[in-house]
């Protein structure tokens, strides 16, 4: 007997109105791990309007099926790393966090994740804006129960805590609500999870990049230290590399210093550096077969930044070029808040370097009207391709010509 079909049209779910001010500071959103989008095929069609791709994505977002919201969300975080477009977002920025609200609040855990992690990119997108602190203020309460839940999946708990400390470093100067967030993040690098352990490890390493060297220095300096050298063991390329960022942030704030710390301190922070020295030059000489070499390089260089801070007190230094200007990025703040901004937005870092006044505020560099510099680019991309297809069409001639010679040589030939 034939199967019989199911002619039922799955009707969309009606977005119903944002609720008021009063309730929203209630709702909040759960985690974010690195999720890569690949850019090389773009979802929307050309020259749509951004605030009308964000209505469809909403309508999708607010649909009962989990997997049509999943696309929609995969689509909406492809959107954000690709582009800067803080003005529609922030006309749209009660229907977003309603519609990212309804995904948190989702039974799939994978779900939540991308849902956190497109909310700290609009977090990066928005940029230093009121706005911003809306999305701290309105997400601040659910993301931390998630965080400290030990129940909840541990890709959600790190997604968690990595989103929350990246919208405390965009929107929050308080420096006590910083202290919180570290103290939250600390006591999460004893859990055994990895997908814990990296969204908690980033998540101190930015924290404690936007903290002062005394304080760096003299109180966590001492209580960091134990914790951050087991991670240094960690299997996971992403924990030891936050954790090493971590160690040269607090070795650079006790060499800049050295001149206030009392005895005591200078003992503590010294008998640090000997178990740190000790263990990056052991580390160094470390080979696992299960990593892949492009890591076992990346870490040892790595190490071997960290070495020199500890020895002598020098940071890194990079030089970024964005079409003719020169980022500086200079010592281990810098260059733990440079590899967050990178890992959020992937391949959609350089679109955000030119455009976006979050990053010029950060790295301190001003932003150039690059239309023209665009516009030139763009002729002189369509002159070397034209160059390009007269030669081969010169070379298909030749190729062209050589056969048919060749075929009425063998003609010749046989006749």
């Amino acid at each position: 007997m034939p199967k019989r079909r199911n002619h039922r049209k799955t009707r969309k779910a009606q977005l119903s109105p944002p609720p008021p001010e009063s309730s929203r500071s209630s709702v909040a959103n759960s985690e974010t791990t690195s999720v890569v989008s690949d850019m090389s095929e773009w979802p929307f069609e050309e020259n749509t309007a951004y605030e009308d791709i964000l209505k469809d994505l909403y309508d999708g977002m607010a649909e009962k099926r989990s997997s049509s919201r999943m696309a929609s969300l995969k689509k909406l975080v492809k959107l954000l790393k690709a582009k800067v477009f803080a003005e529609d977002l922030e006309a749209t920025l009660e229907t977003f966090t309603y519609s990212i609200n309804n995904c948190i609040r989702g039974r799939d855990s994978k779900e939540t994740v991308v849902a956190c992690n497109a909310l700290g990119l609009a977090a990066w997108n928005m940029g230093l804006e009121d706005v911003t602190n809306v999305l701290y203020e309105t997400f601040e309460k659910t993301l931390t129960v998630y965080a400290n839940d030990h129940t909840k999946n541990g890709a959600v708990r790190g997604a968690a805590i990595r989103t929350l400390a990246v919208l405390c470093f965009i929107a929050v100067d308080e420096k006590q609500t910083t202290l919180n967030l570290v103290a939250t993040a600390q006591s999460m690098l004893k859990s055994t999870d990895v997908s814990v352990l990296e969204g908690a490890s980033s998540a101190l390493s930015l924290l404690c990049s936007t903290l002062g060297t005394n304080y760096l220095a003299t109180t966590l300096f001492p209580e960091l230290g134990p914790s951050l050298l087991k991670l240094l063991d960690c299997k996971e390329v992403e924990v030891k590399e936050n954790a090493g960022h971590t160690i040269g942030l607090l070795c650079e704030s006790a060499t800049l210093e050295s001149d206030n710390l009392d005895e005591k301190q200078e003992e503590d922070i010294e008998d640090e550096m000997d178990k740190l020295a000790e263990k990056l030059s052991e580390l160094q000489s470390v080979s696992s077969k299960s990593q892949h070499r492009k890591d076992k390089a990346r870490i040892r260089a790595g190490f071997r930044e960290i070495l020199r801070t500890a020895e002598d007190g020098s940071a890194p230094k990079e030089n970024v070029t964005v079409k003719s200007t020169t980022i500086r990025i200079n010592g281990w703040a810098k260059t733990i808040q440079y590899g967050e901004a990178r890992r959020w937005l992937g391949i959609g870092i350089q679109e955000h370097l030119k455009r976006n006044p979050l990053l010029s505020a950060i790295f301190k560099y001003e932003l150039q009207d690059l239309s023209r510099d665009e516009e030139r680019a763009s002729r002189e991309d369509k002159i070397y391709q034209s160059k390009i297809n007269v030669r081969a069409q010169k070379s298909k001639t030749r190729k062209n010509r050589a056969r048919k010679t060749e075929a009425l040589t063998r003609t010749d030939e046989d006749d």
